[in-house]
């Protein structure tokens, strides 16, 4: 009986001890956003199938991502420059291990037709690899 208590207690004190946290806009994921952005607008500009697909998870059609693709480059050209303008980040960490973490990047893309103002959002999800899991565009023509 008394064993029972104990391991009962050990188990909560266990449970307890455990530290989860969200951490917004950390200096190193504002860095990963920026590095993983120019990535992939450089793989977009190059016009990479297969790359641009790598990012995707599957949730994300890759037949509708690429007709949204094509609706874009035929409005908007060849994608010539992108600035980067705001990055959101989210980091959800149980004991100081990344469990979730989600970036939020607007951009201002610069094609030969003129710019849009472009939000993408990537999600890692204890995985090596972050996915793009949005992908909105306007011009601003």
């Amino acid at each position: 009986m008394n064993d029972k208590i104990y391991l009962i207690i050990l188990i909560i004190l266990t449970i307890s001890c455990q530290k989860k946290e969200i951490v917004r806009n950390s200096k190193e994921d504002i860095e990963n956003a920026e590095a993983l952005t120019k990535e992939f607008y450089e793989d977009l500009s190059k016009q990479d199938a297969l790359k641009i697909y790598s990012y995707l998870d599957k949730t994300i059609s890759k037949s509708e991502f690429y007709d949204l693709l094509k609706i874009n480059s035929l409005a908007s050209g060849l994608l010539n420059k992108v600035d980067i303008n705001k990055i959101e980040t989210s980091n959800e960490k149980l004991n100081d291990e990344n469990m979730n973490i989600e970036y939020k990047i607007e951009v201002t893309a610069y094609y030969d037709k003129g710019k849009n103002i472009e939000t993408i959002g990537f999600i890692k999800n204890k995985s090596d690899k972050f996915f793009l899991f949005s992908y909105h565009f306007k011009s601003t023509n």
